[in-house]
């Protein structure tokens, strides 16, 4: 019973964060134009779970386009790992002339979910 609130409001959480990243995306009238979905933003989620259980990071293209990067499992041997993964596909978007506009993050029962928006210039 215990893990199934848990797990409840992990998926609370992670709802309120899509709804308050949407909505942050609409204050300057870019996305809610539909300007948007050809590339022009660029959505990175991590999602580390703690222990040995597999990690992966989630970049979304738009028009229904993803990519999923596995990383190492969250542990304390692993960070630097998995640091070096996001580093890497961060630089990748601003080569590419994208700038970053947005960033949340949370943990719960020991799955830590960390977004990135970014947005071509």
């Amino acid at each position: 019973m215990k893990k199934m609130i848990i797990s409840s409001v992990f998926i609370l959480s992670v709802l309120a964060l899509g709804f308050i990243s949407s909505s942050f995306l609409e204050l300057d009238g870019k996305a809610s134009k539909g300007e948007g979905g050809s590339g022009d933003l660029v959505i990175i989620k991590m999602v580390e779970i703690w222990g040995i259980k597999p990690s992966k990071m989630i970049v979304s293209y738009g028009n229904g386009k993803t990519e999923s990067i596995p990383l190492k499992s969250f542990m304390l041997k692993n960070l630097g790992n998995n640091m070096d993964i996001l580093q890497n596909e961060l630089d990748k978007f601003f080569k590419l002339d994208y700038e970053l506009i947005s960033s949340t993050g949370g943990n719960s029962d020991g799955v830590f979910v960390n977004t990135y928006i970014l947005r071509k210039k």
